[in-house]
């Protein structure tokens, strides 16, 4: 019980001695709670003479003004919906709700609580969430090694970070480390694409960031797309500014099969690849964390997480806002997003994708349910932990020479 609750409840146990007895009764029992509870003296007074009109001890649970619109079982309801949903913000969240609670088959999400959750803005879901999101932070670490920019800067033409871009189409592509801290040795990376008009995104786990395998990842991941690109924008890496990646590319482009363009940003301006570098931490970092992934077994697991299940459940079930308008006013910087959409749904609503693309894509969502995609997704999760700590007991610790 806490110590508000205790302190009506023992006003309420003394009411009748309070009200009924002795000046000196009084101020004895005055002091009493005044030391117990250190509360002021005119507050316990008044409490007792409210108690006076009052017939039951937990009437005294009542806060002061409107009654709470949300009890403990809402906000239960929406910690549980808001780790179902991969944590996403909440204007996303309130934009998303309508469709998740229609694939929810619990019954014990009575029809009150999801009307109570529907009502609710974003930042009313902020504020319940507030003490419930403190322990989700956690560290960044970038691995990018820079390329022979001067032997490629005339093959790969500069281009700067644009946001009008009304199209499918526009892919950036970045890699991500598996490291654990220690970027030494050979580890398994990410291949993370995004498009940037809609957001969808595709992954692929590669060994040691080879080129041949970035990419081999990069022609799978653009075979599996349900729209055609015209483009891909990358960073200066070394691992797509090479010869193999830069001439398989060109001769797609000579030979007719493709129309993608390979472009790089500028070095050391981050905002040139804005949308990538979110969609690492959204899509990448929050799935697998900062384990150290040096075990060449795990990468079949891993794609097996990125092509099916992780891929269905963050194209089709979580939204995105996207940037309309940015306004420097002083040294403020004003900017407007728009309302919250899948991936899905920007394809969808696309004059750029044909009418049957978007039925098979309306297939494939009519037959997903995402709160079986993210049981799903956990049970890879335990598993890769497991194979994790399989190979962290079979390697053989390093020792280190000590100095003469």
């Amino acid at each position: 019980m806490t110590n508000r609750r205790l302190l009506h409840h023992t006003i309420f146990l003394k009411k009748d001695l309070y009200l009924q007895g002795s000046r000196k009764l009084r101020t004895q029992i005055l002091n009493e709670l005044e030391r117990d509870f250190r509360k002021p003296r005119n507050t316990i007074k008044r409490l007792f003479y409210k108690a006076r009109s009052k017939s039951t001890a937990e009437q005294f649970d009542q806060r002061p003004g409107r009654p709470r619109s949300y009890n403990d079982q809402v906000i239960w309801w929406l910690e549980s919906l808001y780790l179902s949903m991969d944590q996403m913000n909440s204007k996303s969240m309130q934009q998303a709700l309508p469709f998740w609670l229609k694939k929810h088959l619990d019954p014990s999400l009575t029809f009150d609580i999801q009307s109570k959750l529907l009502k609710m803005s974003h930042s009313t879901i902020d504020r319940l969430l507030k003490r419930f999101k403190k322990t989700l932070d956690r560290k960044k670490r970038s691995g990018t090694k820079r390329g022979h920019i001067r032997l490629y800067k005339d093959r790969v033409p500069l281009h700067r970070f644009e946001d009008k871009i009304n199209k499918p189409g526009s892919l950036q592509a970045d890699t991500v480390a598996h490291c654990g801290g220690s970027m030494s040795g050979h580890f398994i990376w990410t291949l993370n694409i995004t498009d940037v008009f809609s957001g969808w995104c595709a992954q692929r786990a590669v060994w040691a960031k080879h080129q041949d395998k970035v990419l081999d990842a990069t022609a799978d991941i653009l075979a599996q797309l349900p729209f055609f690109a015209h483009s891909l924008h990358t960073d200066n890496g070394w691992e797509f500014l090479n010869e193999t990646f830069i001439s398989h590319f060109e001769k797609e482009r000579d030979l007719g099969f493709s129309n993608i363009t390979q472009t790089r940003s500028r070095a050391y301006f981050k905002n040139d690849h804005a949308h990538i570098e979110q969609k690492n931490s959204t899509h990448v970092r929050r799935l697998l964390g900062y384990e150290r992934f040096d075990d060449h077994n795990m990468i079949d697991p891993i794609n097996d997480l990125y092509k099916n299940e992780h891929s269905h459940f963050m194209n089709f079930f979580v939204p995105q806002r996207k940037l309309i308008e940015k306004v420097r006013v002083g040294n403020k910087t004003i900017k407007r997003y728009d309302k919250p959409k899948t991936p899905y749904q920007r394809l969808l609503e696309s004059k750029d994708i044909s009418n049957t693309t978007k039925e098979k894509l309306q297939a494939v969502y009519e037959n997903l349910n995402p709160y079986e995609l993210n049981k799903q997704i956990q049970d890879k999760i335990k598993k890769l932990e497991k194979l994790l700590n399989q190979s962290k007991e079979t390697s053989e610790p390093t020792s280190t020479p000590q100095a003469a």
